[in-house]
């Protein structure tokens, strides 16, 4: 279990640092990191409420794909950031996802 929790983390680090350079390209997100991968890791969130948090960031990262070049590419940096921020509004980069990019770019 500790080598599988490592190796999603590294990976999750990999796609973090492939992601910030350059951030007004199409955002890659951690979707497993974006709805609690670790908290259902811990038994503190079922697998359901995760099974579906992911079928919904998939589903916006598609819708994501299909609008990002549209936006000029401030508005594109600046969802970057938003998103990267994650539901949290904490730590830059640990749980960003594609709903709240899409929120943002919406949002104009």
């Amino acid at each position: 279990m500790k080598r599988l929790i490592l190796a999603a983390a590294l990976c999750s680090a990999a796609f973090s640092m492939a992601a910030q350079a350059n951030d007004a390209e199409y955002p890659i997100f951690s979707i497993e990191d974006a709805c609690g991968w670790s908290e259902l890791a811990a038994g503190n969130q079922s697998e359901s409420e995760f099974i579906t948090c992911v079928e919904e960031q998939r589903k916006a990262g598609s819708r994501v794909g299909n609008i990002w070049y549209d936006y000029p590419e401030e508005k594109r940096r600046e969802c970057f950031h938003e998103a990267y921020r994650g539901a949290s509004g904490g730590d830059y980069g640990v749980d960003g996802g594609y709903k709240k990019a899409e929120a943002c770019l919406l949002d104009s």
